[in-house]
């Protein structure tokens, strides 16, 4: 079987197209109990988390982002916003009653919202659409969050969520791309 990123990426979007609504929900419930099992979000002071593209069928992150805030309201939730001009991401705080609206991707993404420093971000949890058994994760190609990363502390805390298991190996993996320190799956969290 093939296993290059565009080929990877084509199978997994066209699957994930294909679950429906109940599934997402089902699915992102289970990941979120994962998470919350795995990881003591008491713990943390600052974690940045995606936000959902709808008609990508991703994880509903609101779950977690409602669990976290519950657990742990001091715990900064911050989100990304892309810069158009500069194919850059920045990191946003997300306060409850944030205003958000999409952007021309469909990520949605707070109106009026303080910029935070990436360097205080401790732990991140990234979108995906394929990761494999080291941790190598293939997003939607734009390269956000390995720039993003690049602006992060060495040591910040790498998470991706995914509906499906690793596969065993991303053949065309790039020296700029940063893999995983954890996978969380609704069955199981992977450590790379």
């Amino acid at each position: 079987m093939e296993t290059t990123k565009s080929h990877l990426r084509k199978t997994a979007l066209t699957n994930r197209k294909k679950m429906s609504p109940e599934a997402v929900e089902e699915k992102s419930q289970q990941i979120c109990r994962q998470f919350l099992n795995a990881f003591q979000a008491n713990k943390f002071t600052a974690i940045h988390v995606f936000l959902p593209i709808a008609h990508h069928n991703e994880i509903n992150t609101f779950l977690l982002i409602e669990q976290i805030q519950l657990s742990n309201p001091t715990c900064k939730i911050l989100v990304p916003k892309v810069i158009q001009e500069t194919n850059e991401m920045i990191a946003l705080v997300l306060e409850p009653g944030t205003v958000l609206n999409n952007n021309s991707m469909g990520i949605p993404e707070p109106e009026n919202a303080p910029i935070f420093d990436p360097q205080k971000i401790e732990l991140i949890i990234m979108p995906l659409v394929a990761v494999d058994t080291k941790g190598n994760r293939i997003g939607y190609g734009k390269g956000f969050y390995d720039k993003f990363l690049g602006h992060c502390k060495p040591d910040i805390l790498k998470v991706g969520l995914s509906f499906d298991e690793p596969v065993n190996v991303i053949q065309d993996i790039e020296s700029h791309d940063k893999p995983l320190d954890f996978l969380v799956c609704p069955e199981k969290v992977y450590k790379f």
